[in-house]
């Protein structure tokens, strides 16, 4: 198959080289014409996008587990931002403010060419054509010149701007970017308005709030005329701790003055008088300190638990207080962030690199434009062609003689193999004898299959005139002299030019040998190599056949 496409190849070759000189000088010609009437200049300016956390937290929040990058939303609108009309309506009214500078350069041949096609366009698709506003007009050619690209990985975007004059690019892209930096500043600072606005409103409301729990809490307080309920209640645990502590020693000194009573009644007999007396007094007094811290304990459990049920609502409200508090707390730190961000001017886009006017046009690339056009010439004739070969029916290759001739098919023999003339290229018989070697053997092969040798002659005739059958002749004999399988015959061997092909009235009539049908490539249809495949009716032959040029 590679040598079927060499030899088609070789077979068009001058058509190819033609085809490419063809494409390459229009092209080089065009290039050249579009440089010098229509040039396209390219200014970028580089743009640094720092997104907030809010903007990154809302749009995880609203993407999900969504493939999709926040900070690649985020970039990809700014970029449509940057094409949007109010930009463009901006960036004009600042170059016309700009000391009367022209918003657009005075139209080239390409720009009237697009144009041409344009109205050609609408009225052959809406009957007619419309002309804009030059406002209109030249917002059109504004929004057309941007292109607007992000830096993968990064937070980078490049404003380009295409122009025919390079100031104006650079002037351009600089005040686009001016523009969409000076809108979005000043949307970014009024929405923090506006949000600081709301955030005020809601620190009055939960200050109000505040002050309504704080009066409640004072009314509780004078309503139980409790000061502090958490102190208060300490300090009755304190006291009733205390208290209880006091009525166990009062027990235990009970203990020990009975038991001394008991002792001195026992030894003297007396419980009125003498130290029995003391001790009783004593006892009397333990008796009434025991009642009286009983009754106390009483009263201490009783407040304590009238102080719990009071408690609940202190809780209850001091929840309230510390949720209003933590959320008013929460509302000044938003507060002044947005403060901040009023007074600050936060910009998410800021300009990294501001457009140079450009030295060198960008397009076109004569050179470049030139060499793709060979290429495309090359190819697109080479297409044709390969295209012409599988959908028509001239023999071109020897691939396509063996597909009717089968194996008696020769293999294709060109001016090189032939020795009459210049190769392909220039190549002067470059790989003759390796070619002539594999002529020779598959000559020989299919000579001695049809078992042709035997009648010591060969006649040439095909769809040549005679002095190429001639030449056809020789180049024949020097094959034969080379052939192995002829070269142990001592029976001479006859080759005969026997005249083109259409003079041949009757096979039968010819002398007895083997017939070779030569024929050039892209001739003859398989249709012709099929009515030779069999010749003659007296004496049928099957001829060989071999492409020639």
């Amino acid at each position: 198959m590679i040598g079927h496409y060499r030899e088609l190849l070789l077979l068009y070759r001058w058509r190819i080289l033609l085809g490419m000189l063809t494409a390459g000088i229009a092209a080089f010609a065009l290039s050249l014409l579009i440089l010098q009437k229509s040039p396209a200049y390219k200014a970028t300016v580089v743009m640094n996008m720092q997104p907030s956390e809010e903007a990154l937290s809302f749009n995880r929040e609203f993407l999900g587990r969504s493939q999709f990058n926040p900070a690649t939303i985020i970039a990809q609108t700014h970029v449509e931002r940057l094409l949007s009309r109010p930009i463009a309506e901006a960036t004009l009214a600042k170059l016309d403010a700009d000391m009367g500078a022209p918003a657009q350069a005075d139209p080239g041949a390409v720009s009237n060419f697009k144009l041409w096609l344009w109205k050609t366009w609408t009225r052959l698709n809406y009957g007619e054509y419309r002309p804009l506003s030059a406002e209109r007009t030249a917002l059109n050619a504004l929004t057309e010149s941007l292109e607007v690209d992000v830096v993968e990985g990064s937070y980078i975007l490049r404003l380009t701007v295409t122009q025919e004059d390079p100031d104006l690019a650079a002037r351009i892209a600089n005040v686009h970017a001016e523009s969409y930096i000076e809108i979005a500043s000043s949307e970014f600072q009024n929405e923090t308005s506006r949000a600081a606005a709301l955030v005020r409103e809601r620190i009055a409301e939960r200050e109000a709030e505040l002050q309504a729990l704080f009066t409640q809490r004072d009314d509780l307080r004078s309503q139980y005329d409790i000061s502090d309920l958490r102190r208060q209640s300490e300090l009755l645990m304190l006291t009733l701790r205390e208290t209880e502590l006091q009525l166990n020693d009062n027990k235990l000194q009970k203990r020990i003055q009975e038991a001394r009573l008991d002792e001195i009644v026992g030894t003297t007999g007396n419980r009125d008088r003498g130290p029995a007396r003391t001790i009783q007094e004593e006892l009397d007094s333990l008796n009434q300190q025991i009642t009286f811290r009983t009754e106390q304990i009483v009263e201490l459990s009783e407040r304590l638990s009238a102080l719990s049920s009071r408690e609940a609502a202190f809780d209850n409200l001091a929840s309230d207080l510390e949720a209003v508090q933590a959320d008013l707390t929460s509302l000044r730190e938003q507060l002044l962030t947005f403060e901040l961000g009023e007074q600050v001017r936060a910009n998410q886009v800021q300009i990294v690199a501001p457009a140079a006017v450009p030295v060198y046009p960008s397009s076109p690339k004569v050179f470049v434009n030139t060499v793709m056009a060979l290429i495309a010439g090359g190819l697109f004739v080479f297409l044709i062609a390969v295209l012409q070969d599988i959908f028509g029916a001239r023999i071109r290759t020897t691939n396509d003689l063996i597909n009717v001739a089968g194996n008696r098919a020769l293999p294709h023999a060109d001016a090189i193999l032939a020795g009459t003339g210049r190769g392909a290229f220039g190549l002067r018989r470059f790989g003759r004898a390796r070619r002539m070697k594999r002529f020779t053997e598959v000559f020989g092969q299919r000579m001695s299959v049809e078992q042709a040798w035997a009648s010591g002659q060969i006649l040439v005739t095909g769809y040549v005139d005679q002095e190429e059958l001639v030449k056809v002749r020789n180049f024949l004999g020097e094959v034969v002299k080379r052939s192995v399988a002829w070269g142990y015959n001592d029976q001479p061997l006859r080759i005969t030019a026997a005249g083109p092909i259409y003079a041949v009235k009757d096979w039968d009539a010819l002398p007895q040998g083997a017939v070779v049908v030569v024929m050039r490539p892209n001739e003859q249809d398989d249709v012709d190599v099929a009515t030779l495949l069999t010749v003659g009716h007296d004496i049928p032959r099957k001829p060989l056949f071999m492409l020639w040029d």
